[in-house]
């Protein structure tokens, strides 16, 4: 497929993508694994590959192998989270955001661990983060403090966050 009509996953929660290393084995030994992606209009998504698809262009590739698969809205969402985590799992930043992404398009935090797999109260807690000034979010972020102590605080951000609308 002419690389071109491939365009990245908007479900994508990657936000760095080390491809250094990928580089220089596709390289050596060539692309080992096809890309995967569904039709999307005239173009074609990226369900599994990215990092590979970002080398692949860097690289000067015109043309890529690919398996193209039908899979809606849901499932490209739970395919794309779940096979990137399944390679290199995310930061916490990452995952936060790609929550918080689901969320501002209208997911409730019961939805996103519904259709991900993911345990509720860690995404109330990642998405609690953002309830936080910038300062303690560059913490979680940087590991100084941990997405558990926010999980712990669950009550007191909400208790906080409601008695701040009353004002």
């Amino acid at each position: 497929m002419d690389i071109g009509l491939i365009q990245p996953s908007p479900y994508q929660p990657r936000l760095i993508f080390d491809q250094e290393e990928l580089k220089s084995e596709i390289e050596k030994d060539g692309l080992l694994n096809e890309l995967v992606v569904r039709k999307n209009g005239d173009l074609y998504e990226l369900i599994d590959g990215e990092r590979r698809w970002r080398v692949l262009k860097a690289l000067g590739w015109e043309s890529v192998p690919v398996r193209v698969v039908k899979v809606d809205e849901a499932k490209a969402r739970l395919s794309v989270y779940k096979l990137n985590k399944i390679r290199e799992n995310y930061t916490i930043e990452e995952e936060a955001q790609y929550f918080k992404r689901l969320a501002d398009e209208g997911m409730t935090p019961l939805d996103i661990s519904k259709q991900l797999s993911v345990n509720f109260h860690w995404i109330l807690a990642n998405l609690n983060v953002f309830k936080l000034p910038k300062d303690i979010q560059k913490a979680v972020w940087t590991k100084q403090i941990s997405i558990s102590h926010v999980k712990a605080l669950e009550s007191v951000i909400e208790r906080t966050s409601k008695k701040q609308c009353l004002l």
